[in-house]
């Protein structure tokens, strides 16, 4: 429905089904636990988003490690074990701020 919507602006048209679904949600749920809810969802979203690059940048650094020949062996080791470790917490901060993003979505504010 919101893509149809998109189409229709495009083409120089005004959507149809956002302005119901808009009216909908202001009818069952005040403006402002709304806005606090949508506005909570998007900073936990973010937050997931922030840390799903931070494990792929991660990832990406310790599959280079194999082209630093600089490196000795026992300072590319230091160099892994530091990234698992930042990787495995970066596992563990991901879990709980999906938890948090499918908190905020199952107490949506009710009339």
């Amino acid at each position: 429905m919101l893509g149809a919507d998109q189409v229709l602006k495009d083409s120089g048209r005004e959507p149809i089904f956002t302005p119901m679904i808009g009216a909908g949600l202001n009818k069952i749920l005040p403006k402002n636990d709304l806005t606090k809810w949508r506005d909570n969802f998007l900073t936990s979203l973010k937050e997931v988003n922030d840390l799903r690059e931070t494990k792929e940048t991660v990832s990406d650094l310790i599959s280079q490690t194999k082209g630093f020949k600089s490196l000795t062996i026992e300072d590319r080791t230091e160099y892994l074990n530091l990234l698992k470790e930042m990787s495995n917490s970066t596992d563990d901060d991901l879990s709980v701020a999906k938890a948090k993003a499918v908190d905020i979505l199952n107490s949506h504010p009710k009339k």
